[in-house]
């Protein structure tokens, strides 16, 4: 593998490969720049943090829209796919897997995809991008078989990475339902409430790939052979799936909110009616404790020996009585 350092922002990764050779060469930029006029080689190149000279050198050579070019530079871009004389113009948001990035953060995957080129740029590192590169290091690298296919193999490993995402999503799902069913933390509803703006949050990013493939798919391209629409379909089912899944976690979530809320209105209507239990046997034992507690000079009983016995008596008669109340109408 051959990478050079324009300056100490970018990084350029090349790769050649020959119709009358059954080998992809690693190679300086220049070389890869020079083998795009030439019919008989497929190239790739993948710019990480492009600068302006590098990315005005391919421009220069294969005629770029202008407005496409803005599109690699910004980061806010949306996803889609543009079709251009003589090449597709694709933006494809990719999870950033890097050490120490937000968990919700996405890097575009910015295509240039030609008859036989492929010209790649991101602001960071993609997953998906070192796969392939050490594809290339292999036997039977992807590029042998086109630029195209090239594509496929990276738009691949992005759904591989979305995949793996709502994978951990439905895992942390059985969790949180383990929490709610099973011994009902109190605290699980922060976690619905995460796991239900991770869901939203991937939603958002992989609907407009779904047009995308769409785009790809369901008509030809004279860019794209038609062995590589067979594996893009499959990226399509792939994607479909994802989308249908975070469907369903939005309508688990939501019930499993739902069942929490019921769940906590339950308990704390078991509190308030245990507590209205436990004031209405207290009840008349404060009403006769009041009586007695009054300050009379003279309260029947009050001067005899064993009224104090008598009164207690009383009281426990009369909280079993509310007691047995209570049970023959079972409110407890």
């Amino acid at each position: 593998m051959v990478t050079n350092r324009s300056d100490e922002f970018s990084e350029v990764l090349c790769f050649v490969s020959s119709t009358d050779r059954a080998a992809t060469c690693p190679c300086p930029f220049r070389e890869a720049l020079d083998a795009l006029g030439d019919p008989h080689k497929t190239v790739w190149i993948n710019f990480l943090a492009p600068n302006d000279g590098q990315l005005a050198e391919v421009v220069s050579k294969l005629g770029f829209h202008e407005l496409a070019v803005e599109d690699v530079f910004s980061a806010r871009s949306r996803a889609k796919v543009e079709e251009y004389p003589g090449h597709l113009f694709c933006v494809v948001p990719s999870l950033n897997l890097n050490p120490g990035a937000d968990a919700l953060d996405i890097i575009n995957l910015n295509a240039f995809l030609g008859r036989n080129y492929l010209i790649s740029a991101q602001r960071a590192p993609i997953a998906s991008i070192k796969r392939i590169r050490d594809e290339m290091e292999r036997s039977n690298p992807p590029l042998l078989r086109g630029a195209d296919f090239v594509f496929y193999r990276l738009l691949d490993g992005i759904s591989d990475e979305y995949l793996a995402s709502t994978d951990r999503i439905s895992e942390q799902l059985d969790e949180v339902e383990e929490r709610i069913f099973t011994k009902f933390d109190p605290n699980v509803s922060t976690a619905i409430f995460s796991l239900k703006h991770q869901a939203a949050w991937l939603r958002r990013r992989i609907t407009p790939q779904r047009g995308i493939i769409n785009t790809l798919t369901d008509r030809s391209h004279e860019l794209i052979s038609a062995e590589t629409q067979v594996y893009l379909r499959d990226v399509r089912d792939h994607i479909h799936r994802i989308s249908d899944n975070l469907d369903t976690f939005h309508d688990l979530l939501q019930s499993a909110l739902d069942v929490y809320l019921a769940l906590s209105a339950s308990r704390t209507n078991q509190v308030m009616k245990f507590l209205t239990v436990v004031g209405a046997i207290v009840l008349p034992l404060n009403v006769l404790t009041g009586l007695y507690g009054t300050n009379f000079a003279y309260l029947p009983g009050g001067e005899h020996r064993y009224g104090f016995w008598v009164f207690s008596a009383v009281l426990a008669s009369a909280a079993l009585s509310a007691i047995l109340l209570v049970r023959s109408r079972k409110w407890l």
